[in-house]
């Protein structure tokens, strides 16, 4: 793609020169003005840099100034009128191009923006696809970018702030981790991510815990869309932290080209994993419902609705979880890890509406009989004590409306008790004179 510099960004790559911002005017296009670089064999760098679409004078800037050390040279380009014409001129010669994080309004949607249009995505969608490299820089602002550049929908990445990220590749010139800063969002809840959608991404920085990317490599072609969570606005207590020095380093890693030569592997899972079964419901009564899975030891908690859920056994290859009474519908499971970690399980199963059955004995008479009656026990056993004789039901059949009934001749003008027994447990006793 293009050489790298590891051993120029080791010992001085943060070091910025003041006299290497003087700006030049270049031929391709007035929108576009070129800063020198301080290592002629680096990247030739283009910074989308355009108001109200980027934050011009904050963002982009440090963005350019950070990169000036370990480039030949680095470019800020307005996107002129937004035709593949114009951003077809700027790339040419170029060997990285930046997109900084929006600012008040979008620049790459599903539609025609003034600074790019149809055309000029494709072009742009060519050209990393032929081994260049893109650089997003502020997470949540590039899901449709991306979603373009893989052909894979990515519109559901959601960003989230943790702690710091975990480097996951082995290379002394980047920081082990890199931390939190004024806004640094990675991509929540990776391993919810699709099999389609994980085999284009290769994580850079993540951590494990809180499931949470902070770099990644996404391949379009032969080419990368590197996704980097920080968005360089100037503060200065990421000065004084060195959260900004560390950051720095990843976006000269990853323009230096050296993030996608080293192919870090995909990462593996390695966490809980609950196989939700097809059609698998619940009563809205409750009732205990048991997954299988992998690693499902790990689930430390459970709730469903926001409700908490008893965990009543567990294994690494099954939990069973006491649902409570919860409202009718498809349900997600959400658990949390004894990391810390968030695993959530989306339409785990479904609550269906179950009114409480009425359950019922009595006993009456007619010409000389004693019927004795039993809603809502079919299959139970009955037992029954009419005066001195004994009725036995082993199980009750189902019959109309749920209601059984059992008749036993007495004669007429007889004072019986019958006692009732479901399970062989008294229900009732029932004093009468048969007719």
């Amino acid at each position: 793609m293009f050489s790298s510099k590891n051993s120029k960004k080791a010992t001085g790559a943060l070091a910025l020169v003041a006299s290497l911002f003087f700006a030049m005017q270049i031929p391709m296009a007035a929108s576009a003005t070129t800063y020198a670089g301080s290592d002629s064999s680096g990247p030739n760098v283009l910074i989308f840099s355009n108001d109200p679409f980027t934050d011009t004078d904050q963002e982009d800037t440090d963005i350019r100034n950070a990169l000036i050390p370990i480039a030949s040279q680095v470019t800020t380009f307005d996107g002129g009128d937004g035709s593949e014409s114009a951003w077809s001129s700027a790339l040419t010669g170029i060997d990285v191009l930046i997109f900084p994080e929006v600012d008040w309004t979008t620049y790459w949607d599903s539609s025609d923006t003034s600074v790019l249009t149809a055309a000029s995505k494709a072009y742009i969608k060519s050209w990393v696809s032929a081994g260049k490299l893109i650089i997003g820089t502020g997470s949540y602002s590039h899901r449709t970018a991306i979603s373009d550049l893989t052909d894979i929908d990515f519109s559901g990445l959601s960003d989230d702030r943790v702690s710091e990220w975990g480097l996951q590749i082995s290379n002394s010139a980047l920081p082990a981790t890199v931390p939190s800063a004024n806004y640094a969002g990675g991509i929540a809840d990776y391993s919810l991510l699709t099999d389609e959608q994980k085999g284009v991404m290769q994580l850079v920085y993540y951590n494990e815990g809180a499931d949470n990317a902070g770099v990644v490599n996404f391949k379009v072609g032969t080419g990368y869309y590197i996704y980097n969570a920080y968005d360089w606005y100037p503060d200065s207590s990421d000065v004084a932290s060195g959260a900004k020095a560390a950051w720095n380093q990843t976006l000269q890693f990853a323009a230096s080209g050296d993030f996608t030569s080293s192919e870090p592997a995909p990462h593996v899972y390695s966490g809980p994993v609950i196989n939700a079964t097809a059609g698998l419901t619940a009563s809205s009564l409750g009732e205990s419902l048991v997954f299988s899975g992998i690693n499902l030891n790990q689930i430390a908690s459970v709730t469903v609705d926001g409700v908490p859920v008893t965990i009543s056994s567990v294994s690494k290859d099954f939990i069973t979880l006491e649902i409570p009474s919860l409202s009718a519908g498809v349900k997600d499971i959400r658990g949390v890890t004894a990391a810390g970690g968030l695993y959530i399980v989306q339409r785990a199963f479904e609550v269906y509406t179950e009114v409480a059955k009425v359950q019922k004995v009595n006993a009456g008479s007619f010409k000389g009989y004693v019927a004795v009656y039993a809603k809502g026990y079919e299959g139970h056993r009955l037992s029954a004590k009419v005066g001195k004789d004994w009725v036995i039901v082993p199980s009750i059949p189902a019959a109309t409306n749920d209601l059984y009934r059992h008749v036993e001749f007495t004669g007429a003008g007889v004072d019986v008790a019958v006692r009732i027994y479901i399970d062989r447990v008294l229900v009732d006793t029932i004093n009468l004179t048969t007719n």
